[in-house]
């Protein structure tokens, strides 16, 4: 499967050193703890990786999802066990930060 995805974060952080390299370190592993749940079919580990007012789009989302449930009712909950993410490979990957907040875009391939 070779898909590319292109996705936004939004988090919040304590504000620190201009270069913010440790911020970025632990929002990049974040991400990485997201795929691998994916990849590992783990649910309680995907659930466990956003906030319970999780809002924002799904690969194929026509609307905005709202909440943590809606997110895990659209990933399908790894219905098929034979379909999913598999691995990844990080193509692109930036941030900016204003004040305590931290703006991520990426983009992976399947």
């Amino acid at each position: 499967m070779n898909l590319v995805l292109l996705t936004a974060f939004l988090l919040i952080l304590p504000t620190g050193p201009a270069d913010r390299a440790e911020d970025r370190e632990k929002i990049r592993a974040h991400i990485d703890r997201i795929f691998q749940a994916f990849i590992h079919k783990d649910a309680a580990e995907l659930r466990a990786t956003h906030d319970e007012n999780w809002l924002g789009y799904l690969e194929g989302s026509r609307i905005v999802i709202r909440g943590i449930d809606a997110y895990m009712a659209a990933t399908g909950q790894f219905a098929n066990p034979d379909y999913g993410m598999t691995g990844y490979k990080m193509r692109e990957f930036d941030m900016i930060f204003q004040g305590d907040a931290a703006f991520c875009n990426f983009r992976r391939r399947c």
